[in-house]
């Protein structure tokens, strides 16, 4: 790692690069990965009357985040991305153009002189990562999730991280659904060829399906999106599959049409009422469905008030008691 300056030039150092941020107006947008650039400020002795670190937000914020008991660089890293709230493996730390690295101890200098170290937000580290071999299913995930984070719709370098994930049985049912989600991401923030591979990927999901080959009914559970940035994708697949005689399909279909459903949609509305309607159906089903219509009799759907309206004599109490609760609240 590189000296650090003197005190004079690195005081002067500070003032200039919290002046380019102020001035840039700049908004930090997630998923634009390696522009995203804060400084931080603090004497960097690690004793137990240690200074604060002022964190410098692109924007020009300032959050605050506790040096005490920090004695490594992977201590600070996980501090700034506590405070941050982005993946450990987003944080990029340097002192004068010096990467700083996980085992390093956090550099120190003389007070009343500062310390002065650079933050970027990069998916580097998570790109290095994938390309070891032997890493554990917990670091792939880790490193799945700080590209997604950092993810753009120009980023052919995530993609191709992301779908090599995708192929091959050795990769497990866990690593490639956290791929897929990111590559969700990825193409519902308008990258062409991530579409593509989702659009592929839920084609080949719903064939195996309807050839009812084995491992698909698993898959299908397995890779519904849950968390997806927009469940929207997958809408069309899932909801073939709602009337399933399958509990486990029906329970994964109608877990995605009712997050997903939105008040115009009058048909799979009527669908979901049919559901709740359906005293044999199963509890878990009914429970969801009389969810998402009380979702959409809140924006004004008047089918979906009446029907939520006949659930306060339910025989399922759950759905009962959020139905009266409900009419109280609409009654208002």
């Amino acid at each position: 790692m590189e000296s650090l300056r003197t005190a004079g030039a690195m005081a002067s150092l500070a003032k200039e690069t919290a002046d380019d941020v102020r001035d840039s107006n700049y908004v930090e947008v997630v998923g634009e990965a390696v522009t995203a650039f804060a400084t931080y400020k603090s004497d960097c002795k690690p004793h137990p009357g240690c200074s604060s670190i002022v964190v410098l937000r692109p924007s020009g914020d300032e959050v605050q985040t506790g040096t005490s008991g920090l004695h490594h660089v992977r201590d600070l890293k996980a501090n700034i991305a506590e405070s941050l709230q982005i993946p450990r493996l987003c944080v990029e730390l340097a002192v004068g153009g010096s990467r700083l690295l996980d085992d390093e101890k956090l550099p120190t200098d003389t007070p009343p002189s500062p310390c002065i170290v650079t933050l970027t937000i990069s998916a580097q580290q998570a790109h290095d990562r994938l390309v070891k071999a032997c890493i554990s299913e917990p670091e792939v995930l880790e490193a799945v999730e700080a590209i997604r984070y950092t993810s753009c719709a120009d980023d052919d370098i995530a993609f191709q991280a992301l779908r090599s994930l995708c192929w091959g049985s050795e990769k497990g049912p866990t690593i490639r659904a956290a791929a897929l989600r990111a590559l969700a991401d990825l193409a519902c923030g308008g990258h062409v060829d991530a579409a593509a591979f989702i659009h592929l990927s839920l084609t080949s999901l719903r064939e195996s399906m309807n050839n009812q080959e084995n491992g698909a009914v698993d898959n299908f559970c397995t890779y519904a999106p849950w968390d997806w940035k927009d469940p929207r994708l997958a809408k069309h697949v899932y909801e073939a599959f709602t009337a399933d005689q399958n509990v486990r399909v029906r329970q994964a279909a109608i877990r995605l049409v009712a997050n997903a459903v939105t008040k115009g949609d009058d048909s799979s509305i009527s669908f979901l009422q049919s559901r709740l309607e359906c005293q044999k159906e199963d509890t878990l089903v009914r429970r969801m469905v009389a969810g998402a219509l009380i979702r959409v009799a809140r924006e004004g759907h008047s089918s979906a008030v009446d029907a939520i309206a006949v659930c306060v004599h339910d025989e399922d109490p759950v759905i009962q008691r959020t139905a009266l609760k409900f009419k109280g609240h609409w009654q208002h």
